[in-house]
C-alpha cells in the first residue's frame, strides 16, 4: 500500500483492493424491496465482478403506494431503474456520461452512485482516467451527488468514497459530504463500508479526524465480521493517515487478536501490509502474532511479490523481531526476484538485515550488484542507509560501488538529514574509504545545519573525519543561547559527554569486512530486555574509550519504549530510516513509482515521528550503551 512514508520511505503504493470493494459488491443486485443483498460476512462474494449492478449502490427501489402520487412515483421509480441498466451495460466512460448528460435531473441516488463506481472501475481497469477526470460531466455528476447525499445509504457512502479513490478524484467539497452523512450512519455500517471508506480517504490523503475516531470505535465491535484483507486494509489505512498507535490501540490490539484466529487464511499482501502498518504506527502486536506472521510468510514466501518482501522484512526489523527461518527464506525469495526491485526495496532490504544482526549471504553481493545499476535513482536516506548497513554488517561493497554512493551522495548532498550525514561519514570511516570532495561536503553541510545536530552525532563525525585524516574542524554543537537564534529541529536527545573525543566501537578497516559477521549478542539480550520490561532506566553509565579510561561521559535519561525495540527506534532517528514503501493499491495489481505529490505528506509524518521520538538515545550512543550493559 505509496507516500510513506518515517521516511524510508513513503512509497506510493497501496494496499491490494478490498477484495469485496465496490466492483466486488456488485453480486446481489438491490433493486427489490430494499434489501440490502449480501451484507453478511466480507468475503461472502466470490472474487471477480458480477454482471449485476454494484450491490447495494441503491439500497433497492422502494415501491411506495400514497395514494393520488402513485402513479407518478412508480413512473420515475421505473425510470430510474431502466437508467440503472443502462449505466449498468455501458461499455465504455462515454456512456456512462452520456447518460448523465440526458438524464441527469432524473437521477436519483441509486443512479448517482452507480454512475460513480462505474466511471470508478472503468478508470481502474483501462487507461482512461484523465479523460474521464477532465470531462466537465463529472463535476456536474458531483454536483448531483452532492444535492443527494442525505439519502444515500451506508454502502452508497462507503461506494461513492471507493469511487473517488479510485479516480484519484480529490474534491473536499464531495469528501466532506460523504463525512458527514457517514458520521450520522456510521452505526449501520458494516464491516465491509468501514473498511472501504477508511481505505478511500487514506488513499487520497485526507484525513478525517472525527470519521476515523468514530470508524474506529465502529470498528471495535464488528472486528469479528472482518476478513483477513478487511484487517490489513484498516490497518494500512491507519497507517497510512499517520494515527500513531497510542490513539486507537484498543482497536490495533482487537485487529492483532482477531487476526491472529484468521492469519492462516491472509494472502501474501495481508500479511506484508498488517506488518508494514504496525511497524508503520510505532504499535507492537505482540510476539505472538508476528510468530504466526513470520511461519504463514515462510509457508507462502514463493508468492510473495518483490514489494511485499521488502515491506515484511522492514517492519520485522522496525518491531524487532528476529526468525532466523523467516530472515533465510527471505533472502532466498528476494535472490530470484532482486531485478524487479527498485532502489528503495533494495535499501529496505538492507537495512532490515542490518537491524536484526543477520547477514544474508549472497543476496548481500546481489544488492550491491543491483543498487550500482541503478545508484543515481537512490534518495539520499537509500543512499546513507545502505553504506550503513553494508558496514554494521561487515560486508566490504567493493571500491567501485563505494565510488559511486560517494559521487552521486556529493551530488545529493544538500538534501540529506542530520541522520544520514552522520551514517553515511561513519560508513565511509569503517569502510576506510576516502574521498576528500564528498568529506568536505559533508563538513559543509554539518556546518549550515549544526543546530539539527546533538553531541553524540557530533562526535562521531569528528571521529569519522579524523578517521580518515580529513582536514576539518572539531564540531561543537551550539550552546542553548547560540540556539535561541537558530531553528528548533526534533532530534534524539543530546547525551552530555565529559570526553572530547568520542571513538565508535564500531569501526575497523575494510580487511575486517571479508568475513562473516560478528554477532552481536549483547545488542539482542538487552533489546529484548526492554521488549520485556519496555522501560529503561539509564543511569551514570560510564563509557571508556580505548585509549583515554579518564574520558567518560554521564548519561542520565528515562524512555519509555511502546512495543518496538529500543534498537530499532533509535536507529530509526531523524531521517525516519528505512520506512517502507506503502503496499499496492486498491485496483492495481502492479507497483507504482513514487508520487511528487505525497512530499508534503511525507513531510508531515516525518516531523509527527520526529516529535514521537524526543528523548531516545542516539545511534552510536546505544550502540555503546548495549556494550556496558553485557
Amino acid at each position: 500500500m505509496e507516500r510513506q512514508n518515517h521516511n524510508g520511505g513513503h512509497g506510493s503504493s497501496y494496499p491490494p483492493p478490498p477484495q469485496y470493494h465496490a466492483g466486488q459488491r456488485e453480486a446481489g443486485g438491490g433493486y427489490g424491496g430494499g434489501k440490502r443483498h449480501g451484507g453478511g460476512r466480507q468475503g461472502s462474494h466470490p472474487r471477480g465482478v458480477s454482471d449485476r449492478p454494484p450491490h447495494g449502490l441503491g439500497g433497492g427501489f422502494h415501491h411506495h403506494h400514497a395514494g393520488g402520487g402513485g402513479g407518478t412515483r412508480r413512473d420515475a421509480m421505473e425510470k430510474a431503474k431502466r437508467l440503472n441498466y443502462r449505466l449498468k451495460d455501458a461499455k465504455d466512460y462515454k456512456g456512462i456520461l452520456r447518460q448523465v448528460e440526458l438524464n441527469l435531473d432524473v437521477f436519483n441516488e441509486v443512479n448517482i452512485a452507480t454512475a460513480l463506481h462505474r466511471l470508478a472501475k472503468i478508470a481502474r481497469d483501462s487507461n482512461e482516467k484523465s479523460k474521464i477526470m477532465r470531462d466537465p460531466r463529472l463535476g456536474q455528476l458531483e454536483q448531483k451527488a452532492r444535492e443527494n447525499m442525505r439519502l444515500f445509504t451506508p454502502q452508497q457512502l462507503s461506494n461513492s468514497a471507493w469511487a473517488c479513490a479510485t479516480l484519484s478524484y480529490n474534491s473536499m467539497p464531495l469528501l466532506r459530504s460523504i463525512e458527514s452523512q457517514a458520521l450520522l450512519k456510521l452505526d449501520k455500517f458494516n464491516s465491509q463500508d468501514l473498511t472501504n471508506t477508511i481505505w478511500a480517504y487514506a488513499k487520497l490523503g485526507y484525513k478525517p479526524k472525527q470519521l476515523m475516531a468514530g470508524i474506529a470505535r465502529e470498528a471495535l465491535s464488528k472486528l469479528y465480521d472482518f476478513n483477513p484483507q478487511g484487517l490489513a486494509n484498516t490497518l494500512w489505512a491507519f497507517a497510512t493517515l499517520n494515527h500513531y498507535g497510542d490513539q486507537y490501540s484498543d482497536l490495533l490490539t482487537g485487529i492483532a487478536t482477531e487476526a491472529m484466529t484468521k492469519i492462516q487464511n491472509f494472502n501474501p499482501q495481508n500479511l506484508a501490509n498488517s506488518s508494514w502498518a504496525y511497524a508503520r504506527l510505532n504499535y507492537h502486536p505482540g510476539d505472538l502474532l508476528l510468530e504466526k506472521i513470520a511461519n504463514a510468510a515462510v509457508a507462502k514466501v514463493e508468492f510473495f511479490k518483490p514489494q511485499e518482501l521488502a515491506n515484511l522484512i522492514w517492519a520485522m526489523a522496525k518491531l524487532n523481531y528476529r526468525c532466523e527461518t523467516l530472515l533465510t527464506s527471505v533472502s532466498y525469495a528476494a535472490e530470484r526476484r532482486l531485478h524487479q526491485y527498485n532502489p528503495q526495496n533494495l535499501a529496505n532490504t538492507c537495512w532490515a538485515y542490518a537491524i536484526l544482526d543477520f547477514h544474508p549471504g549472497p543476496l548481500l553481493t546481489k544488492i550491491i550488484y543491483q543498487a550500482g545499476r541503478c545508484i543515481s535513482d537512490f534518495s539520499q536516506q537509500g543512499l546513507s542507509n545502505t553504506v550503513w548497513a553494508l558496514a554494521k554488517l561487515q560486508h566490504h561493497p567493493g571500491e567501485a560501488f563505494l565510488a559511486k554512493v560517494g559521487s552521486e551522495a556529493s551530488r545529493k548532498i544538500t538534501s540529506f538529514s542530520p541522520q544520514g550525514l552522520v551514517n553515511l561519514a561513519l560508513a565511509f570511516a569503517c569502510f576506510d574509504k576516502y574521498q576528500a570532495s564528498l568529506m568536505d561536503a559533508v563538513c559543509a553541510e554539518v556546518d549550515a545545519k549544526i543546530h539539527a545536530f546533538n553531541k553524540q552525532d557530533l562526535d562521531s563525525v569528528n571521529w569519522a573525519l579524523a578517521r580518515l585524516g580529513h582536514p576539518s574542524k572539531v564540531f561543537e554543537p551550539l550552546q542553548p543561547h547560540q540556539r535561541a537564534g537558530a531553528r528548533e529541529v526534533a532530534h534524539l536527545g543530546p547525551p552530555p559527554s565529559a570526553g572530547q573525543h568520542y571513538v565508535p566501537r564500531f569501526q575497523g578497516t575494510h580487511q575486517d569486512f571479508g568475513g562473516q559477521p560478528r554477532a552481536h549478542d549483547s545488542t539482542q539480550r538487552f533489546a529484548h530486555a526492554q521488549m520485556q520490561e519496555l522501560t529503561l532506566q539509564a543511569s551514570r553509565m560510564v563509557l571508556g574509550e580505548p585509549q583515554h579510561h579518564d574520558h567518560a561521559f554521564l548519561q542520565t535519561e528515562s524512555f519509555k519504549i511502546r512495543g518496538e525495540s529500543l534498537i530499532s527506534g533509535l536507529l530509526d532517528s531523524q531521517d525516519g530510516y528505512g520506512d517502507a514503501k506503502e503496499p499496492v493499491a486498491p485496483g492495481s495489481m502492479r507497483e507504482k513509482p513514487e508520487a511528487a505529490g505525497d512530499a508534503g505528506a511525507q513531510a508531515q509524518g516525518q516531523d509527527k515521528g520526529r516529535e514521537e521520538q524526543q528523548g531516545y538515545f542516539s545511534m552510536w550512543q546505544t550502540k555503546e550503551l548495549c556494550k556496558i550493559t553485557n
